[in-house]
């Protein structure tokens, strides 16, 4: 007779010689899968979308700068690199998510997503060549060039979800910011901003919440507009809170709602500025009082005291809001003089700014600096001050902003020692007319309204042998920008053609406009000096 199959003897299972732990996460426990425990999400979670928590007790994971498994390997030393400006750079304007963002989910992805780790090998030898002057261009267009190839096979398939793609994204907007090619940077943020507006709906696989990476990507679309003048943000506004809704929202959320539609309507409204006053459209100046009201309702918040001078996301909100609410006030005003009457604003700019780099300092003395250049991808406190450098006319202010620009590193595309030179440039310019032996007074209006420069951005970056863009040389030695001037505002005004006008400085019967060359840093102290002859010739 058979013996029956059941009757048989099975083999006994063994366990296999692994360490066991009993504080792996609840979803590779159920999965019956082994958890590598890395926090706050494991890999297995991570690249299977799946929410990950932990028992009570569990051990904290390893730092997240130390997960590359060999860091001799260029890809591995420059993504190292990058995880460790990220997490010891400025605080700026993060909230406590978004620093929790840059400094672990970020890492983890770096070691978990092919794209995202080539993006960040990509960024990280950018940052090496042309932030710590080294000479690797031809390894970072080798990283580069990787990374574009496997960030297009992930947006094929989204095999890992929309998240590491957006980061990888961020990534290669960074890399080409970091070498002043913004426009191709402004492309990759867009690819961003595609991925967000997209119909997937896999936020609820993905790895973090989707309000937390909008309110991210919603920050520095509004960064790429206070970097190109009258640009509008990519993003659609969402609806403005009501007063009771914006006091339960965190600050910078209800900051951000807030100044989204501002930089719309700053947009619109340049092409209005220089026109007459005849045809304005009655709703741009309705929607430019509900702005300035929604600001004045944001800094109605409790002011920074002695309490919450460590807040560092809190003063740096401040002076962003505070440089909308200006820029807001004078959009549609024509004459540059009439920033003079926001005294208060600016200097609250430069002081809280001089309080936060000041407790910087305090700080990097007790728990020793690193020495990497700051660069943070978010917005911060360039744009304010360089705002204030170049509208304030107050001599003794104006010199104040830009010795702080000159330390304030680098915040997406902006450069601070870049921005310093070219508002250095500008002071020189309106200061010249003064003669030498005038008593200088302290006061804005001294620089008469024929003086002053309406307008100024860079065209070019001259790096040690020409062109910064053919990347033959990775530091920027110089920066070719242009200065526009009007000649009589009134005479301008009266004589204005009766429609939008985007380009006013093309009219050459009442604007100037001519092309510096301006040495980074900016060498020349700041004073009057003669304005070179033939320079004031229309170029644009």
């Amino acid at each position: 007779m058979l013996t029956p199959v059941a009757d048989k003897a099975k083999p006994k299972r063994t366990r296999t010689n692994v360490k066991q732990s009993k504080f792996g996460c609840f979803t590779c426990k159920s999965r019956r899968i082994k958890c590598d425990e890395l926090k706050p999400t494991c890999r297995r979670c991570l690249t299977s979308r799946r929410p990950c928590a932990y028992p009570y007790g569990a051990p904290p994971g390893p730092a997240p700068t130390c997960l590359a498994p060999n860091p001799s390997l260029p890809q591995n030393r420059f993504v190292n690199l990058i995880c460790k400006v990220l997490v010891q750079g400025p605080r700026r304007s993060k909230n406590d998510l978004e620093v929790a963002f840059w400094s672990h989910t970020i890492p983890q992805l770096t070691q978990s997503i092919p794209s995202v780790q080539a993006a960040a090998a990509a960024f990280g030898a950018s940052y090496d060549a042309h932030v710590l002057r080294g000479n690797q261009s031809s390894e970072a267009i080798e990283h580069y060039t990787r990374a574009l190839h496997l960030v297009l096979l992930d947006l094929s398939s989204l095999q890992y979800g929309i998240v590491p793609c957006i980061v990888a994204c961020l990534f290669l907007s960074c890399t080409e910011a970091l070498q002043q090619r913004l426009d191709k940077g402004l492309l990759h943020l867009q690819g961003a901003f595609a991925l967000l507006r997209s119909d997937l709906k896999l936020s609820e696989k993905a790895i973090m919440n989707m309000e937390q990476v909008s309110l991210l990507l919603r920050k520095l679309d509004l960064h790429s507009s206070t970097f190109a003048v009258g640009r509008a943000p990519d993003l659609t506004p969402l609806p403005i809170p009501t007063p009771k809704a914006l006091l339960a929202c965190t600050p910078d959320q209800a900051l951000f709602r807030i100044l989204h539609p501002c930089y719309h309507f700053i947009a619109t409204a340049s092409k209005y500025r220089y026109v007459s006053r005849r045809i304005l459209p009655p709703g741009l100046l309705i929607e430019q009082g509900r702005h300035l009201a929604d600001l004045k309702q944001w800094l109605s918040r409790p002011r920074v005291t002695e309490t919450t001078l460590g807040n560092e996301q809190l003063l740096v909100l401040r002076t962003q809001c505070l440089a909308a609410f200006v820029h807001v006030a004078n959009a549609l005003e024509p004459h540059e003089s009439a920033f003079d009457d926001y005294a208060p604003e600016f200097q609250e700019i430069v002081t809280s700014v001089e309080t936060l780099l000041h407790h910087a300092d305090d700080c990097d003395d007790s728990n020793g600096n690193n020495g990497l250049p700051f660069f943070t991808p978010e917005m911060g406190i360039i744009h304010p001050l360089q705002f204030t450098a170049l509208k304030y006319r107050h001599p003794t202010w104006r010199r104040r902003a830009i010795t702080l620009l000159q330390k304030s590193g680098r915040e997406g595309p902006w450069v601070g020692e870049i921005e310093a030179a070219v508002a250095s440039t500008v002071v020189e310019r309106e200061e010249q007319s003064r003669k030498s032996s005038e008593i200088v007074l302290e006061k804005p209006r001294q620089v008469s309204e024929s003086s002053r420069i309406n307008a100024c951005w860079v065209v070019e970056y001259i790096g040690d042998a020409g062109d910064y863009s053919s990347g033959a040389r990775t530091r920027i030695r110089k920066v070719k920008a242009i200065l526009i001037r009007c000649y009589d505002i009134d005479d301008m005004l009266r004589g204005s053609v009766e429609a939008p006008n985007e380009y006013p400085w093309r009219d050459r019967t009442h604007w100037a406009g001519w092309e510096e060359t301006i040495s980074v840093p900016h060498n020349s102290p700041l004073g009057s000096c003669p304005s070179p002859k033939g320079q004031e010739a229309s170029c644009c």
